[in-house]
């Protein structure tokens, strides 16, 4: 933490990645990531879940211990919902975690909650952006999706505070702002994604049920029964379309 703040009061903002998934991560993994990035000022913490390359040693070890599932075909793992290996803890409990730590890191009164803690750390040594015309271009759209798209209070609150508190840091509130808007966007389109899952697994056990209903209760001619399954298929296949074509 002491290095973090040393290199934030030099003038630069830290990113910082981190994985979930490892063998050694404990059930308050997330609790423990959460709380770091919040006390550091940490604005764009990027937090994916553990992806074994092939290549690397955790690939082989893993491979070795028979918990590999797939290659991965680019190691990409941010806003990525699945793992290529069996983990040790319940991957359940990890995909879930991982989810709601996404949505608490971007939630408005978290994000500028960090950027107020970087703001004012950031000594002489930083230089504010200068205004320019693409600059008001993205205070004016940005000003528009929080009040006229989506009402967003935590927003307005800390634009004016820093425009008061320090008005040379407002054109950078103003692009954490957007970059917020941003993760939140990819958030709520990965969270989204991930509900649809559970969606359609219901949806799926729903149509089983009904079709083993009607395959004990039929005593009708094969056509006749294929029809009335067909009708249930058809149905259960329509609310699952339109889920999906809600979807980001």
């Amino acid at each position: 933490e002491d290095r973090i703040e040393v290199m934030q009061r030099s003038g630069l903002e830290v990113m910082a990645g981190f994985i979930v998934g490892n063998d050694e991560d404990g059930p308050d993994v997330f609790k423990n990531i959460f709380d770091f990035v919040q006390k550091t000022g940490i604005v764009i913490p990027m937090v994916g879940l553990l992806t074994a390359v092939r290549g690397t040693r955790l690939y082989s070890r893993l491979e070795r211990e028979g918990r590999l599932r797939k290659e991965t075909p680019s190691g990409s793992n941010t806003h990525d919902f699945s793992f290529n290996f069996t983990p040790k803890l319940d991957e359940k409990f990890l995909i879930e975690g991982y989810a709601q730590l996404l949505r608490k890191l971007f939630k408005p009164k978290n994000y500028f909650k960090r950027c107020k803690t970087l703001e004012g750390r950031r000594g002489s040594y930083h230089k504010p952006e200068l205004v320019n015309t693409d600059g008001f271009y993205a205070l004016g759209r940005i000003i528009y999706q929080n009040s006229v798209i989506s009402l967003d209070f935590q927003f307005f609150k800390y634009a004016l505070g820093t425009l008061f508190r320090k008005p040379l840091y407002f054109p950078e509130a103003i692009s954490h702002a957007v970059k917020l808007h941003h993760f939140r966007t990819m958030t709520d389109g990965a969270s989204s994604v991930l509900d649809y899952r559970k969606e359609i697994t219901c949806l799926y056990e729903n149509f089983c049920e009904r079709a083993g209903e009607l395959k004990y209760s039929a005593r009708k001619h094969i056509h006749e029964f294929r029809g009335e399954i067909g009708k249930v298929e058809d149905e259960i296949i329509r609310k699952a379309t339109k889920k999906y074509n809600s979807l980001h």
